[in-house]
């Protein structure tokens, strides 16, 4: 069940083109060492589940998404760590976007994933109601004092390359922070 919940409507091998040997590294990119099915992305990416109960804050309104983009930000909080953001989550303290809660499917820090919602569940970590929240994953890294930065770079990474796998998102398809446009912040 836990598998399920991490890349929920995702395949573990690739149909139709992608099925030609060298798809991976051709269409997608390559990283290094990438978990390419959900249990061992879970292993090695030491992912927690730990989601946003159904009907809640976040999740208050089910809005199913077919992922076509992944969104990696940053949290811009030099004081909150992975299971902080999960905690906050949680109990609705972060405020904002169109069902009145902000969530994001994972956060990453130098030792630990956790996954907040499912990757086929919208978030409110973009653009309000615009392409960014309708069809992208978003992953927020971790810039919490004692954080090793680098070590949070790489296992976002592995976690991005993972998710692109099994969703078949291409590479051009990953987008940063302020990508998408909201009013009132250039893009």
């Amino acid at each position: 069940a836990v598998t399920f919940l991490i890349l929920s409507s995702c395949n573990t091998r690739p149909t139709g083109p992608a099925s030609k040997a060298g798809f991976w590294e051709r269409e997608l990119g390559a990283v290094a060492n990438v978990p390419l099915n959900p249990s061992d992305a879970q292993k090695d990416l030491n992912l927690k589940i730990d989601l946003i109960p159904e009907g809640k804050y976040g999740r208050r309104l089910f809005r199913e998404m077919k992922p076509q983009y992944i969104t990696i930000h940053s949290t811009q909080n030099p004081t909150g760590d992975a299971y902080a953001h999960a905690k906050a989550l949680k109990r609705g303290a972060l405020r904002g976007g169109v069902c009145g809660y902000l969530c994001w499917h994972f956060t990453v820090q130098d030792s630990t994933i956790i996954q907040h919602i499912p990757t086929s569940e919208r978030g409110e970590h973009a653009d309000f109601d615009g392409p960014g929240n309708r069809y992208s994953i978003g992953i927020e890294m971790c810039e919490h004092q004692g954080n090793n930065q680098t070590a949070t770079l790489e296992r976002t990474a592995k976690l991005a390359a993972s998710l692109m796998y099994h969703h078949q998102i291409p590479i051009s398809n990953i987008r940063a922070h302020y990508h998408w446009p909201r009013e009132g912040y250039s893009t």
